[in-house]
């Protein structure tokens, strides 16, 4: 976290550098601004203001919010932080602001059979009995909402828990809740991004019943892998995955206990998912979303970055 002063030498520090190089304008990556050189800023999410247990006072949070009334543009990753951005700040209506979705990595595609049978000898068989998995990526206390598939399990009789195994990517308090359901087996493992791949390549879905999220990276993932997704329908999630998840809501156990019995056993509706999501990923790409970002900097670089001299697009 930055404390204040560490923001004051911050801004003299960007304004420096910008005043070296002659910068019309200014972008940073997180909340970084200059004093004077109109900036853009790029904004990911509203969960610290919209979701609870964030202390909006941290120097962190009051940060951000100095950059959002510095800014004199707007690159979103979705159009629903777009709006979430501009009915918390209302200033920050009538100034340019674009929609830059993220791409997938070139990382994650499907994993081969022989990769498949490695990772299991390797991970499933000696930490997940063998077991079809369910896999969950991120943090699972909190807004990511991993309670409601603990709901799901406890849900679920011990002879039904004995088919399925979890697999999670973070330790948090409440996998030791997993691991207590009688008859159910939950592991953490700490994933590089090439065993990311092979766990999505892998795993029977991804469980990802976030009650609010920015883009979301995850489900993107797991489909350019071929793993069949289950998704709540918040935030800006249906912007990602569009008709190639199951779609739940994410207080609603039972939902989550449908959708994985739809998609157990390498199921028709698994093998339509995968399909589904293939075709979806291919929406995404890193090369578009930097062209796209480009060509709005130069509009705002261009127009002197007015607050009204670009409309929305």
């Amino acid at each position: 976290m930055f404390s204040e002063a560490d923001w004051e030498a911050d801004r003299k520090t960007m304004q420096a550098i910008c005043d070296d190089v002659g910068a019309s304008l200014f972008i940073s990556s997180y909340y970084t601004r200059p004093e004077r050189t109109p900036s853009v800023m790029m904004v990911y999410d509203m969960i610290p203001e919209l979701i609870q247990g964030f202390d909006l006072s941290i120097s962190a949070w009051r940060q951000k919010h100095d950059a959002i009334k510095h800014a004199v543009g707007y690159a979103c990753n979705s159009h629903n932080t777009l709006a979430d951005l501009h009915k918390l700040f209302p200033d920050s209506v009538g100034k340019p602001a674009t929609v830059v979705s993220r791409g997938v990595s070139s990382v994650f595609s499907p994993p081969s059979r022989e990769e498949i049978q490695s990772f299991r000898k390797r991970v499933v068989i000696p930490h997940l009995a063998g077991r079809s998995y369910v896999l969950f990526v991120g943090v699972p206390s909190g807004y990511k909402n991993a309670a409601v598939l603990l709901e799901a399990f406890a849900a679920m009789s011990a002879w039904s828990r004995r088919r399925y195994a979890v697999l999670f990517t973070v330790a948090d308090e409440i996998v030791r809740r997993f691991q207590q359901l009688p008859g159910l087996v939950a592991h953490v493992g700490k994933l590089s991004d090439e065993d990311l791949r092979l766990a999505y390549g892998a795993a029977e879905c991804l469980a990802y019943p976030s009650l609010y999220e920015g883009f979301g990276m995850p489900p993107l993932e797991a489909m350019a892998c071929g793993c069949p997704v289950i998704c709540s329908g918040t935030s800006s999630l249906p912007e990602v995955i569009g008709d190639a998840a199951l779609i739940i809501d994410p207080r609603q156990p039972r939902e989550m206990s449908r959708a994985l019995r739809m998609v157990r056993g390498g199921s028709a509706v698994a093998e339509e998912l995968r399909g589904r999501g293939f075709a979806r990923v291919k929406l995404f790409s890193w090369d578009a979303t930097a062209k796209r970002l480009a060509a709005f900097l130069s509009r705002c670089a261009d127009r002197g970055a007015a607050p009204n001299a670009s409309p929305r697009d």
